[in-house]
């Protein structure tokens, strides 16, 4: 089992950057097509909202990118810069009071929860977040 954790460890310390490399900026952000498109689908969405000038989603980035893999069959990961016009009316919708935030989704009932900045950046509360969300919200 620790070997196990430990290439956890190692893979995420080798693809955040990768991940965070994908554009000019520190992130590879979604568009709002992309959102438009995964409310449309069966699937939690976790949706997070930062921008590449916030020292706390810089520290969250390489944290959400090694959660991801883990739950990639359930639940679909869309990121949204808060420097586009169209995306803050959608962190309006949510009440965001931060980033970074992510927004846990169920596309079926409508259910939503505000994962805040603070649980964001720590692999081990964000896990239990989703892991709660996707337990009491079913899709």
């Amino acid at each position: 089992m620790n070997m196990k954790k430990n290439l956890l460890k190692l893979a995420v310390l080798f693809l955040a950057p990768a991940v965070m490399s994908l554009t000019n900026t520190a992130f590879a952000y979604d568009s709002i097509n992309d959102y438009n498109q995964a409310m449309s689908q069966n699937k939690t969405i976790a949706l997070e909202f930062s921008n590449d000038r916030c020292p706390t989603c810089k520290k969250a980035a390489p944290v959400i990118a090694g959660v991801m893999p883990q739950y990639a069959s359930k639940v679909k990961f869309i990121s949204l810069t808060t420097d586009v016009r169209d995306n803050v009316k959608i962190f309006y919708k949510y009440h965001v009071p931060a980033i970074p935030t992510i927004v846990l989704i169920n596309t079926r009932t409508g259910a939503t929860k505000l994962v805040t900045h603070n649980v964001c950046v720590r692999a081990d509360s964000l896990r239990m977040e989703l892991d709660n969300f996707l337990r009491t919200n079913p899709q």
